[in-house]
């Protein structure tokens, strides 16, 4: 969502059509963070709930929105809350943008060295949703290590923490 756009956590449902057959889906709707550190009143509220002990309340998986015009700082939280041990997918929205740009990504190289499942879309554009829909609606994806890069750093990358991977990419 836009910075400012949610400022409470809201609900919505939606159905979609997985190998299994329908499914209702819940979304929750949750303020910006940039870390699992709130600095405002509205992290607090994403953050606690990610955080959350309640076993109801707490996800399932996570639907985290990246803007990948601005992956570093994006990326960020995304590798904490997979850290929490919560499965998470990666809607990597704002392609067009970057493509625009001329500005290549290799989204299947980023989500093997991650551990996370991304999907690049363009919310913009429709481009990639009904992918996003397929992967929400199937089993839960799997935590996965990251895969360290080949080479005389793959030592370094070993020992270093997820957003300095990220800084590599």
């Amino acid at each position: 969502n836009f910075p400012g756009a949610t400022v409470e956590k809201k609900v919505g449902t939606f159905s979609v059509n997985s190998d299994a057959g329908p499914a209702r889906l819940e979304l929750v709707d949750l303020p910006g963070a940039y870390g699992m550190n709130p600095k405002s009143p509205d992290e607090r509220i994403a953050i606690d709930y990610i955080r959350s002990n309640n076993a109801e309340e707490r996800p399932d998986m996570v639907l985290y929105v990246a803007d990948a015009s601005n992956l570093k700082r994006s990326l960020f939280l995304a590798t904490q809350i997979a850290g929490l041990k919560i499965p998470v997918v990666i809607a990597l929205n704002m392609m067009d943008v970057i493509r625009k740009k001329g500005i290549e990504l290799n989204v299947d190289l980023l989500s093997a060295r991650l551990g996370i499942t991304i999907v690049p879309v363009s919310a913009r554009e429709g481009e990639g949703i009904g992918q996003l829909k397929k992967i929400l609606a199937g089993p839960i994806p799997p935590l996965k290590p990251a895969i360290p890069p080949d080479g005389p750093e793959a030592d370094e990358a070993q020992a270093s923490s997820a957003r300095s991977r990220i800084e590599t990419l």
